[in-house]
This record gives C-alpha cells, sequence and structure tokens, in this order.
C-alpha cells in the first residue's frame, strides 16, 4: 500500500504548495524521534519550514514561535 501511495506523493505535494494557502512546517530542533528528515522533506516542497525550541513533544519556550507562524499563515492571502 506504501508504495501504490509514494508514486502519487510528488503529484500531491505539488498540487499543496501551488495552492491558496499557507504551509508552513514547525520542527523542533531537538526533535529525539524525528531527527531533521521530514524538515528537509517539507523544505523541499513547501519552502517554509521553522525551527522551534526544543524535543518532539514541546515545550513552553516554543510558544513565541508556534505563535508566529499561526499569524504568518492567517496574514498569508
Amino acid at each position: 500500500m506504501i508504495d501504490a501511495c509514494r508514486k502519487h506523493e510528488d503529484e500531491v505535494n505539488l498540487r499543496l504548495k501551488n495552492s491558496s494557502f499557507k504551509n508552513i512546517g514547525l520542527f523542533a530542533e531537538n526533535d529525539e524521534l524525528l531527527g531533521t528528515k521530514y524538515k528537509k522533506d517539507f523544505e523541499t516542497y513547501y519552502g517554509d519550514a521553522r525551527s522551534i525550541p526544543g524535543g518532539h513533544h514541546g515545550n513552553k519556550e516554543a510558544i513565541p514561535a508556534i505563535c508566529q507562524a499561526i499569524k504568518d499563515a492567517l496574514s498569508h492571502g
């Protein structure tokens, strides 16, 4: 099933990239579960991948970066 979906991944991601809404990816600087691979993949398709303080499960230091990303996404248009 994964192989069947994988061939459509690029097409779906390109459609999302070209849509009218803003995609912002937030990735923890010290993500002990996912590392940095997914941030690089997100940047490939969408461009706006941001690092936030902390690890995979988040912390209060990440709140300002998360709030800024939400503001940026809402003001896009």
